[in-house]
């Protein structure tokens, strides 16, 4: 008789236990600093990745990363093996050191690990994630040798985002001249990509802090392969259909230029374009002879735009247009 009582009085004592270390696991792996709303990075073989999962979350640090994604297809995505909080750096030399760091300007770089998908890369040679410094939002792409390009920000018909609770607190972009760190120059992003059966329409911007000082190609690809298209491979050898234009202008900071199939600029592309294919768009997609294109940046992770979803329009669209100079371009 003693023992069953005993007996009884251990398993409350055991339940409690195991429902305290629950609830210290929820604890530990919600916390974040993901919004609720804009969470979704997207991967063209994985689907969706969730940045503010229920049970999980990422938390951004001035220097790292911390934390959970969760994909329904591959399942968790440790964003590095440190947790505390805190000044860290990742060293990724050793299973138990990677993780992805921040540079303190928002520039990722480093490794996340997927049990099921393996090493995610946030900053591989054609490509790299950032982090807005002013808005907190993640922009790019990171990589993925067993599933390919993960990409973080669409503004087309599709969008989504990753927004992040961070922002540059350096201070650093208020004293350029004298604070160590600080990146000047052009940065070139495309702002918006219209593609229909007949006419393409880019636009584009010198988000820097500099002009531009030299001309640039921007090429479109429809359905190219590989998707995200990468660094020098003009569109017409990954794509089969397709738009380049020859940029010999200058760009100021802040300026914008609005591209055309036929228009200014514009050096030759397809006779026409096919109806619901994923298009994107790639400013500086050319120079075989750097790693970056032909305009050194301060962000070299924003050039690539997409994808949209192309529809159908009217005519005929035109193969050639207005490119007249090759002055300040690299060959193609």
């Amino acid at each position: 008789m003693l023992n069953k009582i005993r007996t009884h009085k251990f398993y409350p004592v055991l339940l409690l236990v195991l429902l305290l270390s629950l609830l210290a696991y929820t604890v530990i792996y919600a916390a974040g600093n993901i919004d609720a709303v804009n969470k979704w990075a997207w991967g063209s073989n994985i689907g969706w990745i969730n940045f503010n999962p229920s049970h999980g979350g990422v938390m951004v640090y001035d220097d790292h990363l911390e934390g959970y994604a969760w994909a329904e297809n591959i399942g968790w995505i440790r964003l590095g093996t440190y947790e505390g909080g805190g000044a860290h750096t990742y060293a990724n030399d050793a299973a138990g050191t990677y993780g992805v760091n921040n540079d303190g300007h928002g520039n990722l770089s480093g490794y996340a690990w997927s049990a099921n998908a393996g090493w995610i890369n946030f900053h591989p040679s054609d490509g790299q994630v950032t982090i807005d410094p002013d808005t907190g939002e993640f922009d790019g792409y990171a990589w993925a040798e067993n599933v390919g390009w993960i990409h973080f920000r669409n503004s087309g018909a599709n969008a989504y985002s990753v927004l992040a609770d961070w922002r540059d607190s350096s201070g650093d972009i208020y004293l350029p001249l004298i604070v160590k760190g600080f990146a000047s120059g052009p940065d070139l992003v495309v702002d918006s990509l219209v593609a229909t059966s007949s006419v393409v329409t880019v636009t584009i911007r010198n988000a820097g802090t500099t002009a531009t000082p030299d001309g640039f190609w921007v090429d479109v690809y429809f359905n190219p392969n590989p998707a995200p298209p990468p660094l020098n491979r003009p569109w017409n050898t990954i794509a089969s259909h397709g738009a380049a234009w020859g940029v010999t202008t200058t760009l100021n900071p802040g300026q914008s230029l609005i591209l055309t199939t036929g228009g200014a600029y514009y050096y030759n592309g397809s006779g026409s374009f096919p109806v619901g294919a994923n298009v994107y768009a790639y400013v500086d997609s050319i120079n075989y002879t750097t790693t970056y294109g032909n305009i050194r940046e301060s962000n070299e992770g924003n050039n690539v735009f997409g994808p949209v979803v192309s529809t159908a329009g009217a005519g005929a669209a035109a193969s050639s247009g207005g490119l007249n100079s090759w002055e300040g371009l690299p060959e193609r």
